[in-house]
């Protein structure tokens, strides 16, 4: 419940507190006095539009701070999860609003910062405005199906879980279908894909670590390579490569061979001829000893080659399938695993559909039982709101829930039909789905009806009624007082009302009025006490007949409020 709200710096109004009651409160003032500004400022904790415009002529900022007590009880679950830690055990929730002279909002959760979207989400579960229609959720189709259900539940439980039961378990096979069921061309494709990658990997024969072995074999290779083409290279160069190109040795006997024609002048300058014939013989068995050494060493190139490959296919598969050889083995391993269930995929999926048809049937076999407890309640509930209607004099308005057969397969957890409410405002007229009812005073009378019927299964605590007094008085006045004080049994409500009929039924008063004070106009917020009511309440007669027949029959209302509550078991929560 809404047990404070402060307003601070907002257009008119310096400073304010609303501590509304527990049970029904009402809010009356003279036209113009800015009522309008307090439900405006519940429904800026609610994540309404907030201008810089609303900040007071010479403030900073403006600010609305409102304290739900057992707030968290409130929340969706979803709500809950989503914006609340697990280990609070705090269930109170402070909502708060600020804006500054720049624009710019702030948003509070319990102190903390929170954006814009999350302060709407809190307060659609926390307060339900009926006469704005932007904020009323039984307006939302979406919301028809629940609301139903929670009415019908309540006495067909065993109809419902089993209707639940069935149908969960239809859903749990559709989901499994779901994951498995694929096009023919797409089933034949993965097994092609499949088969591929596995026959990959297995042709290349992997064994774990064979990849650091081959690159230690072939380092060996490559050195011993080397080793041989520089021995190779040595004995080019001593022996030639017996065609045009000499080496050393071929060399020197050519020089041999002309120094043998020039011997005479090379021995009378003293250079003798047997040098070279000495480096001859010194380099023969040197170039003999260097090709026998080559011809020693186990080289095959055929095998290094083989190596390179082998070890060009393994870093292919790495970069297809994983880092390593285990890498690689483990995705084959799994590959298969994947082909062997996509090969036995048709006999599964025939069990799977065999299995859904056999849950389908099932859905439609407790689904119709389902439906005709449904089609029970919502005669049942537009019977009860038609008479709530009546009492609220629109003896002509009608309502009644509409079912509309959902396409086969697609019934949802609350039933085979969609579910939508629909509302006759006036004889003749035909029946409009509620979002098309007319603003205003009629529309907040018809959402009183609906509330009346369903406030034991709606869940929204905080209920606020806008102009539902519009076009009554009288007898029908006093009859929406008194719906909204039953209401108020199963929540907190607060009504804007110009209706003395409505006010003295209340349990808290408050009065908004405007004063001028030093050039200033100041809007302010006061709760009334018994008297001050009973002087309210006079000053909304007064129009009809004089001041003192006004106070006698502002008397008369309350001792009559005072009697309807005893009666029906109220305390009242008005100060003396």
């Amino acid at each position: 419940m809404l047990e404070r709200l402060e307003i601070k710096q907002l257009a008119l109004i310096e400073q304010a507190v609303f501590e509304p009651a527990a049970g029904f409160t009402v809010i009356t003032g003279e036209t113009g006095a800015g009522k309008s500004l307090l439900l405006g400022a519940i429904q800026a904790v609610q994540g309404s539009k907030m201008s810089k415009e609303q900040i007071r002529a010479g403030a900073r900022n403006a600010s609305v701070e409102a304290y739900f007590s057992h707030g968290v009880a409130a929340l969706s679950r979803q709500n809950r999860a989503d914006f609340l830690a697990e280990e609070t055990e705090d269930d109170d929730l402070i909502l708060a609003r600020s804006i500054n002279t720049a624009g710019r909002n702030f948003c509070r959760l319990n102190g903390s910062l929170i954006p814009l979207h999350e302060l709407q989400r809190l307060g659609e579960d926390l307060v339900t405005v009926h006469g704005q229609r932007d904020s009323q959720k039984i307006f939302e189709v979406a919301e028809h199906a629940p609301l139903l259900i929670k009415y019908a539940a309540g006495e067909w439980p065993e109809e419902y879980q089993e209707y639940q039961k069935a149908w969960q378990a239809w859903r749990k096979i559709v989901g499994q279908l779901n994951r498995v069921d694929l096009s023919d061309e797409e089933r034949e494709r993965m097994i092609d894909l499949f088969s591929y990658q596995i026959n990959e990997i297995k042709s290349l024969d992997l064994k774990p670590g064979e990849e650091d072995a081959l690159r230690q074999k072939k380092q060996k290779l490559s050195q011993l390579r080397g080793l041989i083409a520089s021995l190779q290279q040595i004995a080019l160069c001593l022996e030639g490569d017996g065609a045009e190109a000499g080496g050393a040795i071929s060399l020197l006997e050519q020089a041999g061979a002309a120094a043998e024609k020039v011997s005479s002048l090379l021995e009378k300058a003293g250079l003798p001829l047997d040098n070279l014939s000495q480096a001859k013989e010194l380099l023969l068995p040197l170039a003999r000893g260097i090709n026998k050494l080559a011809a020693q060493l186990d080289f095959h190139p055929d095998i290094l080659e083989e190596i390179e490959q082998r070890l060009d296919r393994i870093a292919r598969l790495k970069k297809k399938y994983g880092k390593d050889e285990a890498a690689i083995l483990d995705f084959a391993q799994q590959t298969e695993i994947k082909l062997d269930k996509l090969t036995r995929l048709e006999a599964a999926l025939q069990k799977l559909t065999a299995a859904e048809d056999a849950a389908w049937n099932e859905v439609s076999v407790k689904g119709e039982i389902w439906q005709k407890c449904l089609a029970a309640a919502a005669a049942e509930l537009s019977s009860s709101i038609n008479r709530e209607l009546a009492d609220l004099g629109m003896q002509q308005a009608a309502f009644k829930v509409e079912f509309k057969q959902r396409a086969p397969r697609t019934a949802t957890i609350y039933g085979l039909c969609e579910v939508e409410f629909l509302l006759q405002a006036n004889l003749g007229e035909g029946y409009k789905p509620l979002y098309k009812i007319a603003s205003g005073g009629e529309a907040a009378r018809i959402m009183l009806a609906i509330k009346a019927v369903l406030a034991k299964v709606d869940s929204v605590p905080l209920l606020i009624f806008d102009e539902i007094d519009s076009g009554v008085s009288g007898e029908t006045a006093a009859r929406v007082g008194e719906k909204l004080l039953l209401l108020s049994r199963d929540a907190q409500v607060i009504c804007v009302t110009h209706s003395a009929y409505i006010a003295s039924m209340a349990d808290k008063h408050y009065k908004i009025y405007k004063e001028v004070a030093d050039g200033r106009t100041n809007t302010y917020l006061t709760e009334l006490d018994q008297n001050g009511a009973k002087a309210e309440i006079a000053r909304l007669l007064a129009g009809d007949t004089d001041r003192a027949t006004a106070e006698k029959l502002a008397s008369s209302l309350h001792g009559k409020a005072a009697e309807f509550k005893r009666v029906h078991g109220f305390k009242s929560a008005r100060p003396d």
